[in-house]
């Protein structure tokens, strides 16, 4: 015979069903997708960002206009941003010297950026004390050469005694301070129509002006013109 439940006594019941999570509305998901994405474009533009600012980005630096070089740099080596840098050099004067470079080869000197479309002497001046070539610092411009305007610009020792203009031959007479092959044929030429009376008659001769003849005339006599 079944037991019977004691009277007064309830019966025991079956335990709860454990609690269910909700399932998450639509809105809460599209705005966890939504803050993931917005993470992971600001990683690659952090990313980005330190590339262009390291040394194997290729982008152009933004130039800081008030900064100057703290020291020469080698004109053969420095690039364009760099360039920019010195006081008074733009990006379009800087790409100019490179594009120059590219063309011509190395720069030999500082004075060479004269061959440089828009640079002047002061604007050359004003470069000059930040930029070198190799190990040498430009600081000041070189002397230029002395430049050969004929024998009367060649420097010699003057003749050991005077020379008499109607008598010395014509290597004899390119001893004399401003007298070279030329002039010193001349001065041959011309005594033969009539031997020189005076000094001051080699004024005659074509190519011998005030100055030139000052300059011979304490090397010179003139004699009783016959041959010797």
């Amino acid at each position: 015979m079944a037991d019977l439940p004691l009277l007064g006594v309830p019966a025991a019941s079956s335990p709860p069903p454990p609690p269910t999570t909700p399932p998450r509305p639509p809105a809460d998901r599209a705005a966890r997708w939504t803050l993931l994405a917005l993470s992971a474009a600001a990683l690659a533009l952090l990313t980005w960002r330190g590339y262009g600012l390291s040394r194997y980005s290729t982008r152009p630096v933004t130039l800081d206009r008030d900064a100057v070089p703290l020291g020469p740099m080698d004109l053969n080596q420095a690039g364009a941003a760099e360039l920019a840098s010195i006081p008074g050099v733009g990006e379009t004067l800087a790409q100019r010297i490179v594009l120059h470079r590219q063309a011509h080869g190395d720069f030999r000197s500082v004075e060479e950026l004269r061959h440089v479309k828009g640079f002047g002497e002061k604007t050359l001046e004003r470069m000059r004390p930040f930029l070198r070539v190799g190990t040498y610092t430009e600081a000041a411009p070189p002397a230029p050469a002395p430049m050969s305007k004929g024998p009367a610009a060649t420097k010699k020792p003057p003749p050991a005694g005077k020379i008499d203009v109607n008598r010395a031959g014509a290597a004899e007479l390119q001893k004399l301070p401003g007298i070279g092959p030329t002039l010193a044929a001349r001065i041959v030429e011309q005594r033969k129509q009539r031997p020189f009376g005076a000094v001051e008659e080699l004024r005659k001769v074509k190519g011998i002006g005030p100055k030139t003849l000052d300059a011979i005339r304490p090397h010179v006599t003139v004699g009783d013109g016959r041959e010797p």
